[in-house]
């Protein structure tokens, strides 16, 4: 309403309001000396009215103090004071009536403004909230603009209840329907419902709404409409990562019984706790950087360095490669290669010998003609060791270097004993490497 737009801004300029109590009391005394034949104060009640309810509680006391001055003047002349007893009860009782007036009008202004700070704080709630209220009473029905926000629709065409429904997914439609069947009085509603909505502008979003009955006799019913899309798809997310979480565990149970397995065959029983300890440490640590990463992988200059820290080898480790990230299988597979690669330069190869050092590199190699696809070399290379010969029989760490790692990434790997110390590289093809949704640009 205008009213209600314009009063706000006169309250917030004391100085007009004055100056429309002044105008005010100013007209209630020219139409009273104009037409005398009116009761004595009926324009100034007027005026006190008016005042209090443009300017507020200051304009309505300065017309209540103009028009007390002038009462006295307008009094018939029997009752005109200061020798008539009864005028000056009059005049009292003016001022008293005036200043009752006033009262209630500022009741009613506080009263509004708490009304209207109550107003704010909900329509502020509704939309953190990103909800919106409604209203139905009988056929006719009322939709709040924050409605209109949640829906997409065009608060200056209201639309009609098959206009709605139109909008409702088909499959939700069936038990949204009923709304008719409970507007001509044949059923029941149910007090929440979750629906699809597809708005204007194509998106379809999933809207919750509580209902309540005001009147039941009238089919009068009030409710609030949300928008909990984002819960959901943050329930479909939990429900796919939960299904995703006990596949991996079902997996990396079936590695850790490869690894105790493969251990209790190679290692002295006195170190076997000692090396089943150690191997399950270094695997925990791949887990480690996956759970920061909701399993979509890590870099790999990530996984290098999470590996080695333990050993406090970096400083003699050379790390050559772009940070590229790598699926979650490679994150797990690759760290236990790098896990024995160092356990083994520690005892016996370069990493073990005061001038030794290893050098650690990686990058992708561009699709080349004949259809190869691209690939990803990685690269553990010692020198300044001792001589190293190979050993013929083989352990848990020799079959992770040359069999599981090239296995479960699809490639091939190679280990070759220099004089200086080992040399390991793997060669998988760059989708069974990097996660499903990352693109590099290949040089």
């Amino acid at each position: 309403m205008w009213i209600e737009r314009r009063l706000p801004r006169l309250r917030r300029h004391r100085a007009l309001g004055l100056a429309a109590a002044a105008v005010l009391v100013a007209g209630a005394i020219a139409a009273r000396a104009a037409l005398p034949e009116l009761p004595p104060f009926l324009t100034f009640f007027s005026a006190v009215l008016l005042s209090a309810f443009v300017g507020g509680r200051a304009a309505g006391l300065l017309a209540l103090v103009a028009t007390g001055l002038a009462a006295p003047f307008f009094l018939q002349p029997q009752f005109a004071l200061p020798g008539s007893g009864w005028g000056l009860v009059q005049v009292a009782g003016y001022l008293a009536t005036s200043g009752l007036i006033i009262f209630i009008v500022d009741l009613l202004d506080n009263a509004i403004g708490r009304l209207r700070a109550e107003r704010e704080r909900l329509s502020l709630a509704l939309r953190a909230a990103n909800a919106g209220t409604w209203e139905w009473i009988g056929q006719e029905v009322r939709w709040d603009r924050t409605f209109y926000d949640v829906t997409g629709l065009d608060p200056d065409t209201p639309p009609s209840i098959d206009d709605y429904l139109a909008r409702v997914h088909p499959d939700d439609l069936p038990r949204m329907s009923r709304l008719r069947a409970y507007l001509a009085g044949e059923a029941e509603m149910a007090p929440v419902d979750e629906f699809r909505f597809t708005r204007p502008d194509g998106r379809t979003v999933w809207l919750q709404t509580y209902r309540a009955v005001v009147d039941k006799a009238t089919r009068h019913m009030t409710g609030v409409t949300q928008d909990i899309t984002a819960r959901k798809e943050n329930e479909t997310r939990i429900a796919l990562l939960l299904r995703e979480v006990s596949h991996r565990a079902k997996n990396q149970y079936a590695v850790i019984a490869a690894v105790l397995r493969e251990t209790a065959k190679s290692a002295q029983p006195e170190k076997l706790v000692e090396e089943l300890e150690a191997r399950l440490r270094a695997m925990a640590r791949s887990q480690d950087l996956l759970v920061n990463t909701r399993w979509e992988g890590a870099t790999i200059d990530a996984v290098v360095r999470t590996q080695l820290e333990p050993f406090g080898v970096g400083a003699r480790c050379e790390i050559l490669g772009a940070p590229i990230m790598i699926s979650s299988t490679a994150v797990q597979y690759i760290g236990m290669a790098l896990y024995e690669l160092a356990t083994n330069s520690i005892k016996y190869g370069a990493l073990g010998a005061p001038n030794g050092k290893a050098t650690i590199s990686w990058s992708l190699v561009p699709a080349g003609a004949h259809g190869k696809a691209s690939e990803f070399q990685f690269e553990w290379r010692e020198e300044g060791g001792p001589n190293v010969h190979e050993v013929v029989s083989s352990g848990f760490g020799r079959k992770v270097l040359e069999q599981l790692v090239s296995f479960a990434l699809d490639g091939h790997s190679t280990l070759i004993f220099h004089p200086s110390g080992i040399s390991w590289a793997l060669f998988a093809p760059a989708n069974s490497v990097l996660p499903r949704q990352a693109t590099y640009a290949i040089d």
